[in-house]
């Protein structure tokens, strides 16, 4: 492990700079996916759609020395590099349950947390509170993430393991959202919600997730104002309708994610006017089917 680096490009043209990676996880940028040599963790691209989640993908192979490459720092992401560099007590078949909530998680948004145990719910929150705490990646450049992967190794541990303390601090991060979800909501439309997060979380310095508050609403577009992020979901499946292929025609082939839930360049950037022509378009499309 001692011979293995890990390296997050935050967009496809800094990736490109990175020489012959040996592993990638879920290094895709939109519609553009940079290829391990030895093995490349991917599912975002269409016809992926049955494809497993990085972080619950026992086929991603163990390496000695090289470098992992990543698109950026999530559950996923980090779950299948830690899989790459053989951390396989956090595997074992007494966690399997867990890592098929992250993979649904990862797939269909928080909206499903529901559909698993209550003690995988609170490992799981638990993690997104401490993965709220890491440092942000720069948007400008590569940057050597190999000892905060480490890190969240200790960390995933003892949250897998029922550190108390860590999970307490995951329940206080579901009360924050639950605080955010009265403060964000913009305004209802024939089952779409608008919402705009409009300040960071003055703990962690990250925003809060709300694309799983649907209520009785069918779709969620937010807007991150002090990052520029945008994303958008879908409560449930509909047919002909994918939330990839929307971003995608909006913003480019750097916008990307599921049919479920997908989000615009991973940078950021976007202003509220890209938003507001989302906002647009999702409810156009909606009112279509």
């Amino acid at each position: 492990m001692n011979n293995v680096k890990v390296i997050v490009a935050p967009s496809w043209e800094l990736a490109q700079t990175i020489p012959n990676p040996t592993v990638t996880v879920e290094a895709e940028w939109g519609g553009m996916v940079l290829k391990g040599s030895v093995f490349t963790a991917c599912h975002h691209q269409p016809g992926q759609e049955s494809w497993p989640a990085p972080c619950n993908n026992a086929n991603i192979p163990v390496i000695e020395e090289g470098v992992i490459a990543l698109s950026h720092l999530d559950h996923d992401c980090i779950g299948g590099t830690l899989r790459a560099m053989g951390c396989s007590e956090l595997f074992m078949p007494e966690f399997d349950g867990f890592w098929e909530l992250a993979e649904d998680c990862d797939k269909n948004g928080p909206k499903v947390l529901v559909n698993h145990s209550a003690e995988d719910q609170d490992r799981m929150n638990a993690i997104w509170a401490f993965l709220k705490t890491l440092p942000f990646t720069p948007r400008d450049q590569i940057k050597d993430v190999t000892q905060t992967i480490l890190d969240c190794r200790d960390i995933f541990w003892r949250i897998l393991n029922g550190d108390e303390e860590l999970l307490r601090v995951g329940r206080e991060w579901v009360e924050y959202n639950k605080v955010l979800d009265a403060n964000s909501l913009v305004s209802r439309s024939n089952g779409v919600q608008k919402r705009i997060i409009r300040s960071l979380d003055p703990a962690t310095g990250r925003p809060g997730f709300v694309n799983h508050l649907y209520g009785d609403d069918v779709a969620i577009a937010t807007f991150c104002e002090p990052l520029g992020t945008i994303t958008i979901s879908l409560r449930d499946p509909i047919e002909g309708v994918s939330c990839r292929e929307i971003m995608q025609a909006l913003h480019g082939k750097e916008a990307g994610g599921h049919d479920g839930i997908a989000g615009g360049r991973r940078e950021g950037g976007h202003s509220i006017e890209e938003f507001e022509t989302t906002f647009a378009f999702l409810l156009k499309v909606m009112e279509l089917v």
